[in-house]
């Protein structure tokens, strides 16, 4: 195997890393000012860097209030402060939590829209493949591809519109019956 053939699939896995990161970068794009804040800062707050700093406040907030350091005198009543702070600080910290996770969803809902519509495509082709297996098989005179029943059920179209159908039926009412796509020989239960 030449060198070159061996690079093409380490040439394909790089240039749809590019894709991949390029599509991330235009979701991000975007968004707006207010979104882009959010994910940098749940960046932040979700790392250690902030768990400790705010461990270590508080370490120096006890050992003040509790007279630890000498000729540092303090007011017992500034352990309610040690509360409301935190309960102040969690407020604007669970909104800018709840934005970035919104904008998150946005690009998950991107990705599964991109999924499908790649997998309705593989489906088609898939499809193409086993048609013109069977019309080789046939030109062949080959018994197996010709005769064989899960072969000829993997080629029916799947009714995508039915499928959204009951999707949507799903969605509104929980009490509706699940999706069940046909069964046959060929999948498992």
């Amino acid at each position: 195997m030449s060198a070159s053939h061996k690079l093409r699939p380490l040439a394909r896995l790089a240039e749809w890393r590019q894709r991949s990161t390029a599509f991330r970068q235009g979701a991000q794009q975007d968004h707006t000012l207010a979104q882009r804040i959010a994910n940098r800062l749940v960046r932040w707050i979700g790392s250690m860097p902030y768990l400790v700093f705010h461990g270590i406040v508080a370490l120096l907030w006890l050992v003040i209030n509790f007279n630890l350091l000498p000729n540092i005198s303090t007011d017992h009543t500034l352990f309610r402060a040690l509360t409301l702070l935190p309960t102040l600080e969690t407020l604007p910290l669970i909104l800018v939590v709840l934005m970035s996770r919104n904008s998150a969803a946005r690009l998950a809902d991107l990705r599964n829209e991109l999924s499908l519509q790649l997998n309705v495509l593989l489906e088609e082709k898939l499809r193409k493949t086993l048609q013109l297996l069977t019309l080789i098989g046939a030109q062949q005179d080959i018994k197996e591809i010709i005769n064989d029943p899960e072969l000829k059920l993997m080629q029916l179209s799947i009714d995508l519109a039915a499928i959204a159908q009951q999707l949507d039926r799903e969605a509104k009412s929980p009490d509706a019956a699940p999706l069940v796509l046909p069964a046959s020989p060929w999948t498992k239960h």
